[in-house]
């Protein structure tokens, strides 16, 4: 070749994208600061390697499209880890408005806000900040069950003469751990065992081409192909988006595949977890599609079964819990992945007491894992485990926050644990026809919106309700509503809200309108009745429940900041003030129209996550909404600036949902006793029996 070819070659595209090509994706901080090529290999590249330097490569930059996405994830962020100092006197031991470890704290600067080296480390630092939260005693009463002793709500129980009113002064001496002796008495037995699939062994030619199956291999010949992957496609709408635990395409590439070729066995993961995700995949369907347990006055119940005195997927449960005990002692991600996937199921079948022991057994061992095993972080296995920490974070800390179970201790590892990015595999060869995008956002945003929203309500109770302040809701030493403390949570709660993507913005006028339905011809509404012609519908990615979920969790943390001017305009109403009286009226406000109680969530109860949770807190609600209506100073300020419709629409919804669920919740069988005679005005009317 002559010099000309040569240079014309040289100059070509296809040459100049070879040689970009060349180019190292993601050097490693040495390499880059020394200009030098590098291999990327993991975890430590030939370079570091020869020079006996740690090796550290950056998070992979966002590419244009998810710009919007990291600058959400980022004011997520921020809204997580920041909170002013409001009143250093306000609490006298640590606390989140604890700079440091000191007991007093100091206001926090712009200079001191930039010494801190990343919102990770100050993550870090707020988590072991808190080790009264971690030593609290038993008898301890969380926000949900505090207002049944109030001396205005005592006082109230005990004039109807109800037997159930007796047994506050138990909840006085027990706190959170009464209403869990409800609850086991409910469920005294486990899950019925009478109740398989009946299986068949595979052909020898099947499983004989991998040497690493058992022998024991079988199929179930109830479960064709076609049921298999409908059951999956159930559970990657409805519980998946709520709980991402799994990594959808690995799912259907690995474990689904694997099974679908050599059948179920007894010591492999892949059997374990798809069993138990077409135990949760058959729940999901007949929620939406079977016939309700009861009806109550036309109104059908939000709880279905597939067969009396047995919950939906049982028989596929069973199998699945036959094979666990084999993998449970495991340290692996699949051993979280399991359990997690084990709790979720007693959830959706009102067994809340098992549901929470195997979330706690599932984040125990994901501290093990993350402590032990090694993990790539900026790999998609890496995230996997982020999704499972956070999910696991997450649980824990709504049953703390709401029923005051005790944590694991594993939001120590918040700053270690960064937010998950759900890339996931990169195989997407069975899913062809999959907007992965869209499938990812509504996830994602969701999930990462609830972690922040978390970390805000946990501001609320230990800045308001906690035991060091517990004077803006207490008798004793009374102190008032903190009321710079309420106006910066108000204002950090809207700025959560502020920064919420457009596909989960919504306006308070607007509240009933499920997301992405906005603008369209006919929106789609939460309702207060189910449609006329009984129909329900099987919406894409669960939006409805999300939706639900998001916008009741945000009510509930504004109901929360405001409650203590409901406490003070109730015992303390010659100094109720006008400022007391608009913080009573955005407290009742915040408590109304949720659209977790409406339709169609309602009517789909077994996919609610936290059901148990959100019960105790309606018997909250529901007695603050009784005294609105007969309290002196209360019923003044409800009358005149609260819709009195909206009031007895949202009692009639919640009422409705203790009545449904106390057919499986031991707690709710006894809050039903407490609001009869409180509501008999609705009984007599015949509204409710």
């Amino acid at each position: 070749m002559d010099l000309e070819s040569s240079l014309s070659a040289a100059d070509s595209p296809e040459s100049s994208r070879r040689d970009r090509a060349a180019i190292a994706a993601q050097a490693c901080e040495t390499c880059r600061s020394r200009k030098s090529k590098c291999d990327e290999k993991r975890p430590q590249c030939s370079l570091c390697q020869r020079l006996n330097v740690p090796c550290h490569y950056r998070e992979p930059q966002p590419t244009k499209k998810d710009k919007t996405l990291v600058e959400i994830l980022a004011s997520l962020q921020r809204l997580e880890t920041k909170v002013d100092a409001i009143n250093p006197s306000l609490n006298s031991t640590p606390s989140l408005f604890a700079a440091g470890t000191s007991s007093t704290a100091q206001p926090r600067t712009p200079q001191s806000e930039h010494q801190n080296s990343s919102e990770l480390e100050a993550l870090a630092q707020y988590a072991t900040e808190r080790p009264a939260e971690l030593t609290r005693p038993l008898g301890f009463v969380t926000a949900a069950h505090k207002v049944l002793l109030w001396p205005s709500t005592t006082k109230m129980l005990l004039e109807t003469g109800s037997e159930a009113a007796l047994d506050i002064q138990h909840i006085k001496r027990d706190g959170t751990r009464w209403f869990h002796k409800l609850q086991l008495a409910k469920h005294a037995l486990s899950l019925p065992v009478d109740i398989y699939l009946h299986s068949t062994p595979v052909s020898s030619s099947s499983s004989s081409s991998n040497t690493d199956l058992s022998p024991e291999r079988v199929c179930f010949p109830s479960l064709t192909e076609d049921i298999i992957r409908r059951y999956v496609l159930q559970y990657f709408n409805t519980y998946h988006v709520l709980y991402p635990l799994l990594d959808e395409d690995g799912f259907w590439n690995d474990h689904l595949v694997h099974v679908l070729r050599y059948g179920f066995g007894d010591r492999d993961f892949s059997s374990t977890l798809c069993l138990l995700v077409l135990a949760l995949g058959k729940v999901a369907e007949v929620a939406h599609f079977a016939e309700p347990i009861s009806r109550s006055h036309g109104r059908p119940s939000g709880l279905q079964l597939d067969a009396p005195e047995h919950p939906p997927g049982l028989e596929i449960f069973n199998e699945a819990l036959k094979r666990l005990g084999f993998v449970i002692a495991q340290c692996s991600i699949e051993n979280i992945q399991a359990t997690l996937l084990t709790s979720i199921y007693y959830e959706s079948c009102g067994r809340h007491m098992d549901f929470r022991r195997l979330s706690v057994h599932a984040s125990m061992s994901c501290q093990v894992y993350i402590r032990c095993a090694p993990i790539d972080w900026s790999s998609p296995h890496g995230d996997l485990v982020r999704r499972n920490y956070w999910t696991c974070n997450l649980i824990e800390n709504w049953y703390h926050l709401d029923l005051d179970l005790q944590q694991t201790g594993i939001n120590d590892f918040e700053g270690e644990v960064s937010l998950p990015t759900f890339e996931g595999s990169k195989d997407n060869t069975k899913q062809k026809n999959r907007n992965v995008e869209a499938e990812r956002a509504s996830i994602q945003l969701p999930f990462l919106a609830m972690i922040a929203m978390r970390q805000l309500t946990t501001s609320a109770h230990a800045a308001i309700h906690d035991a060091a302040t517990s004077r803006a809701e207490s008798a004793e030493h009374y102190g008032g509503p903190p009321i710079h403390v309420i106006a910066e949570l108000s204002r950090q709660l809207e700025n959560w809200r502020a920064v919420l993507p457009n596909a989960l913005q919504w306006i308070d006028e607007e509240r009933m309108v499920i997301s992405g339905s906005r603008g369209t011809t006919q929106p789609v509404l939460f309702s207060f009745n189910p449609p006329a012609d009984g129909s329900r519908v099987n919406y894409k990615y669960n939006i409805d429940i999300v939706t639900a979920q998001l916008r009741a969790r945000y009510y509930y943390a504004r109901f929360i900041i405001y409650r203590p001017f409901v406490y003070k305009a109730l015992h303390y109403p010659y100094s109720t003030s006008a400022q007391d009286a608009e913080g009573v009226v955005t407290c009742l406000e915040s408590a109304l129209s949720w659209p977790i109680i409406m339709y169609p969530p309602k009517a789909k109860k077994r996919l609610i996550p936290f059901l148990f949770a959100w019960t105790q807190n309606i018997i909250g609600i529901l007695l603050i909404l009784r005294m609105s209506l007969e309290d002196n100073m209360l019923g003044r300020i409800s009358r005149k600036r609260i819709p009195q419709v909206a009031v007895e629409e949202t009692v009639k919804l919640m009422l409705d949902w203790i009545q449904d669920v106390k057919q499986e919740d031991g707690a709710a069988e006894w809050c039903w006793q407490i609001v009869q005679p409180l509501y008999k005005d609705l009984f007599r009317e015949g509204e409710l029996s």
